[in-house]
C-alpha cells in the first residue's frame, strides 16, 4: 500500500509540474500512470489504493466537484483505474510466468 501512496505522490508532483501546459480538465491524464505503476510494482491492492488517493487528490485538491460532469468524471476514473489495475497485475503475473518457464527450459 505504501507503493500506492508513493505513486500517488509522484502523480501529484507531475500534475503540479504540468498544470500550466495541460489545464484543469486533463487532470486524470497525469494520474493514470501513477495507478499503473502502483499496480505493476505492488499488485492490485496498491493500484486500488493509488486509484482512490488519486481520485481524492484530483477532486478535492486540484479541481473540486462542482457539477454532475465532475461526479461522472470521478466515477469514470475510479472504474477505469480499477480495471487498469486488474489488467496490469494480470499481465505482469503472466509475463513473470512466461519468463520463469523460459528460464526453466534453458536450465539443465
Amino acid at each position: 500500500m505504501g507503493i500506492g501512496v508513493a505513486a500517488t505522490g509522484g502523480g501529484a508532483l507531475l500534475r503540479v509540474a504540468l498544470m500550466d501546459q495541460l489545464g484543469e480538465r486533463l487532470v486524470y491524464l497525469t494520474l493514470y500512470p501513477a495507478v499503473e505503476i502502483a499496480a505493476l510494482i505492488g499488485g492490485f491492492a496498491s493500484g486500488g489504493v493509488a486509484a482512490v488517493l488519486c481520485a481524492l487528490l484530483a477532486h478535492f485538491w486540484i479541481a473540486p466537484l462542482v457539477d454532475h460532469a465532475d461526479w461522472i468524471g470521478l466515477a469514470f476514473f475510479l472504474i477505469s483505474s480499477t480495471i487498469l489495475s486488474l489488467v496490469t497485475e494480470a499481465l505482469h503475473r503472466t509475463w513473470v510466468r512466461f519468463i520463469a518457464a523460459d528460464a526453466k527450459d534453458f536450465l539443465p
